[in-house]
């Protein structure tokens, strides 16, 4: 939410890192998991799929989301961390290759709620091959009325414990019998990863009972598997569900008035043949995806919508905007590693879908010299930008940077990583002083506003 005075939190500065949150991780830390002489951890590999951002954080009165990364990159900055966490010097040299490594914050009705989670493995070298040794994953889960401030402090924690991890294996271990070797470039590319499973993963056939809680989820182990219940599948009739079942469980012990109680209290269930989440009052059946969880599911409230009902109305009124606000279905990634679950939201504007970025260039009246000037993307023609003109853009590569390019005097280009999702505006414009760019990144309220303008001029 609100940014304030935190040790290792802060805005990037400048107008071409505008909108971004900077996160470093702690300076020091009071454990050591590494036994000295065991492992030292030699290089980090960035093998994300999405290299845009460590996910985003809340600002503002009005929740505002703004995109998380390491001001160095994060090859940088965990490397920097681990080898002062471990403190080991001569231990066996293995490769910390990142596969995942993110935050969320989401806005409750009467508390935030930050996520923090690491998928990732250690490689060993043998000769010029690398084989795989162990894979880690951890998450953790903090909450409080502003949680902006916990993200260095969860991203550190979820590392430390893939450290621990390590350091439980003895120093001789020795990667599976039949492991692939890898080359470097395979290894930069993330191939030859095997995900850590979680018990419930690994089981075609879960236990049959009710989940306290996630972690009882994650390990199979239903805490209450005694109680005999039974789940019934009405349809819905609200015309925004048309299709989707209404799934309930009921106790079989009948109440003083003979009506079933529904179960209530709980994280999920399963039925000993498909698993189901409680999710704002209702349940939904898991489907397994390979990496976590997918479900169709009930409408978040906006956090803006939350903020607002309780700058009204208190507590109570953010409860009562949570439980009436955005009641209709909507699909949801849940990662087996926190249980946080991720909506995928439909393009809306000027938007972009979740897997293509969208880059709106555009030129004001003012900018100098007044001829069209060619646009190179990737090296490639994408196309002319003269003055009272916009480009629309696009990019597909979550691991790679875009580098866009205008043939002006100075040959002006500018490189970046646009976050998926969402739309990212480029202006180019007249320079005022020596040290201003000609091409800048825009706030996304101006850039939209300019861009509106623009649309509705002739072409």
């Amino acid at each position: 939410m609100i940014l304030r005075c935190l040790p290792f939190l802060l805005l990037l500065a400048g107008p071409a890192a505008a909108q971004q949150f900077a996160i470093s991780l702690p300076p020091q830390t009071a454990s050591t998991p590494l036994a000295a002489g065991s492992f030292q951890v030699a290089q980090v590999v960035d093998a994300r799929a999405d290299r845009t951002t460590l996910g985003f954080a809340q600002q503002g009165l009005d929740n505002h989301r703004v995109p998380a990364n390491f001001p160095q990159g994060l090859e940088k900055e965990v490397l920097g961390f681990v080898s002062r966490l471990s403190g080991v010097s001569g231990g066996r040299p293995v490769v910390l290759r990142i596969h995942t490594l993110k935050i969320t914050e989401e806005t409750r009705a009467s508390s935030e709620r930050a996520t923090a989670e690491v998928t990732a493995d250690f490689l060993v070298q043998q000769g010029e091959q690398y084989y795989p040794l162990l894979a880690a994953a951890a998450g953790v889960e903090t909450k409080g009325l502003d949680v902006t401030g916990q993200h260095a402090g969860n991203l550190a924690k979820v590392l430390s414990s893939c450290l621990a991890q390590l350091a439980a294996l003895p120093a001789t271990a020795q990667p599976a019998a039949g492991t692939a070797p890898l080359t470097w470039a395979q290894v930069q590319h993330g191939d030859g990863y095997q995900p850590y499973r979680f018990p419930i993963q690994k089981t075609m056939e879960p236990k049959r009972g009710f989940y306290r809680t996630f972690e009882e989820f994650q390990q199979d182990s239903p805490s209450r598997n005694t109680d005999p219940f039974e789940v019934v599948q009405t349809p819905r009739t609200n015309k925004k569900w048309a299709g989707l079942p209404a799934i309930e469980a009921y106790y079989l012990r009948l109440s003083a008035t003979d009506q079933r109680t529904p179960v209530r209290g709980v994280w999920g269930f399963s039925d000993g043949h498909d698993t189901y989440i409680f999710q704002r009052g209702s349940y939904f059946q898991l489907t397994p995806t390979g990496t976590g969880y997918s479900f169709t599911g009930a409408a978040l409230p906006d956090p803006n919508d939350v903020t607002t009902g309780a700058i009204l109305g208190g507590l109570a009124g953010a409860a009562i905007v949570s439980a009436t606000s955005n009641t209709g279905p909507m699909d949801y990634e849940m990662s087996v590693v926190t249980g946080n679950l991720q909506p995928r939201r439909a393009p809306d504007g000027f938007g972009a879908a979740a897997d293509t970025a969208a880059v709106y260039l555009y030129r004001r009246a003012d900018a100098s010299p007044a001829e069209p000037l060619q646009v190179l993307v990737d090296g490639k023609a994408a196309g002319t930008l003269g003055p009272n003109q916009y480009l629309a853009l696009t990019w597909l590569d979550r691991r790679r940077d875009m580098s866009i390019c205008l043939l002006d005097a100075g040959k002006t280009c500018y490189t970046l990583l646009p976050i998926f999702g969402t739309a990212t505006y480029l202006m180019y414009g007249q320079k005022k002083a020596a040290d201003q760019p000609a091409l800048q990144t825009m706030p996304a309220k101006e850039g939209a506003f300019h861009l509106r303008h623009l649309h509705r001029q002739p072409q």
